[in-house]
């Protein structure tokens, strides 16, 4: 996202007496290993050769775990004519398996298709965090539309999903629950 803090999330668990805090600070790293979702060689060609095609900057484009494609920062205006250019492009040359997809105020994402923040929320839930009792979700896009949105969609009752507009509320969010004076 814009200000950088849609993708900090923290998770609490109170197993035990002495309890257990554990911090998530990025979705991506947390996605199913299968390999469904990497990304090949070829896909990853096909990708930069369309995202040269279109006249985007390489600058603008990081890869995460070899699973995610994020252009940015694309205007708001043009954004859905580059996710479009981008989806005709690979569409032919990988059958609808990869997206583009408009993920925040600024970016657009380029994904196996069955990919999302739900899948690897669910992920997290059902193996790493499958004892976790409470987990907090801080995004800044939680609104219907928003690129945060698919979690509180997930009505998962040990999900408490916090709104927040800049990366200072998500450090006073962090702070709090994990017990740091601010």
């Amino acid at each position: 996202s814009e200000n950088g803090a849609n993708l900090h999330h923290i998770s609490l668990d109170q197993i035990g007496q002495y309890g257990r805090i554990e911090y998530i600070s990025s979705i991506p790293e947390h996605m199913p290993s299968t390999e469904k979702f990497v990304i090949s060689d070829a896909a990853m060609s096909a990708i930069r050769f369309s995202i040269s095609e279109l006249g985007i900057p390489q600058n603008y484009v990081s890869v995460r775990s070899n699973k995610i494609v994020s252009i940015k920062p694309i205007p708001s205006e043009f954004r859905k004519a580059v996710a479009v250019g981008l989806q005709s492009r690979l569409n032919p040359i990988q059958k609808g398996s990869i997206v583009a997809r408009i993920t925040g105020r600024t970016t657009i994402d380029i994904m196996h298709k069955d990919l999302q923040k739900t899948c690897a929320m669910q992920h997290v839930l059902d193996s790493k965090m499958k004892d976790c009792k409470s987990i907090a979700y801080v995004g800044d896009e939680l609104w219907p539309g928003g690129n945060d949105f698919p979690i509180e969609e997930m009505r998962e009752p040990r999900i408490t999903c916090y709104p927040v507009s800049d990366v200072a509320m998500t450090a006073l969010i962090r702070c709090q629950f994990l017990n740091i004076p601010t």
